[in-house]
């Protein structure tokens, strides 16, 4: 998969995640909402790493 169409779906994830989060948190599930922040990190970390080793690919 190419570079930039991996940080576009990570991009949907983490919104998706976040989606997931507004929802949770709305309901008052605590348990759904928590793992819910977990997700949304997750997903954040995964797109940084991913924008920091393309980055470095670049300048290279």
């Amino acid at each position: 998969m190419k570079p930039k169409h991996r940080i576009g779906l990570e991009m949907v994830l983490v919104i998706a995640a976040i989606a997931a989060f507004i929802y949770n948190f709305s309901t008052q599930r605590e348990i759904a909402y928590i793992a819910s922040i977990v997700a949304v990190c997750g997903t954040v970390a995964f797109l940084t790493k991913d924008i920091v080793k393309m980055k470095r690919d670049k300048s290279n």
